[in-house]
């Protein structure tokens, strides 16, 4: 079997990379940056770069919510087209494209883990740039798996994570919302997850988090007791923290269909953040 992880360079495909390799090391892999493959670039570019294989995991994105409001051309050149060249890549050669999406594809009006087949709605550019790729692959009759995870967090990347660990390293008094509700979801947890439905030769969509409900407030809340901080932590609403995209207010995918297809039950939050925050100090 002949894998390629294009945008190796980020905190999914990173740890993509280090698992296929450990887990599977009569696998041949090749990862791709960002620099070594722009997703944008017709496909016969691509196809040129990666050859034939047998998997392709799609791990890059136009992941900048707030400027994408701004800069909406790129979003969707990135999110859309770029999934649509990469899944006429996939099907010109036979392969599986493994695409990652987000809960952004939903409005947050929900007061229940959201299920699969629940009618997306984004509020914002991103959602809807991410929306847009999920359906071009799905149009272009390509073998695929797309999986929708939500609030990540992992090494070699920007995330809310490394940014109020930061800050209560430190002592800085903090101020987050606590009316966003949704699942954390930790890149080693979701690499392990898309290999393993891969291996289960899963097809469709999926939704892939760690388990356990929250607000960032008590992420932050969890970081700041872990390190015996001294900052102080207040909690406000999303109304007091105004930014260029609108995000839904709840975003818990419900990940059963997950858990169901692979045996075994998602980790919770609280532990692989646990672990997380150790490999840091």
């Amino acid at each position: 079997m002949k894998i390629a992880i294009i945008g190796a360079k980020g905190m999914l495909g990173r740890e993509l990379l280090c698992l296929l390799k450990g887990a599977h090391p009569k696998v041949a892999v090749d990862a791709y940056s960002h620099h070594q493959l722009d997703i944008t670039k017709p496909s016969h570019e691509i196809k040129k770069i990666i050859g034939n294989v047998d998997i392709i995991y799609n791990c890059a994105a136009y992941t900048k919510v707030d400027l994408a409001e701004s800069e909406k051309d790129d979003a969707f050149k990135v999110n859309e087209y770029g999934a649509k060249m990469l899944a006429e890549v996939a099907l010109g050669i036979d392969a599986k494209l493994v695409h990652i999406s987000t809960d952004f594809v939903f409005d947050g009006c929900f007061d229940k883990p959201i299920d699969i087949a629940t009618e997306p709605n984004p509020l914002s550019v991103y959602g809807l740039s991410k929306l847009a790729g999920e359906k071009k692959i799905i149009e272009s009759g390509c073998k695929y798996l797309i999986v929708r995870t939500s609030w990540l967090y992992g090494a070699g990347g920007k995330n809310f994570v490394d940014t109020i660990y930061d800050k209560a390293k430190v002592g800085e008094d903090l101020r987050v919302v606590n009316d966003q509700i949704g699942r954390l979801t930790y890149t080693e947890d979701l690499a392990e997850a898309l290999v393993a439905l891969v291996d289960c030769d899963a097809k469709g969509v999926f939704h892939a988090a760690n388990q356990g409900i929250v607000t960032w407030y008590d992420v932050a809340a969890f970081i700041l007791d872990f390190l015996k901080s001294s900052s102080m932590l207040e909690p406000v609403l999303t109304s007091e923290y105004p930014t260029p995209a609108k995000r839904p207010s709840y975003s818990v995918l419900d990940i059963s269909k997950t858990e169901m297809m692979i045996d075994r039950k998602m980790p919770l939050w609280q532990d692989s953040l646990t672990k997380y925050l150790q490999r840091k100090g």
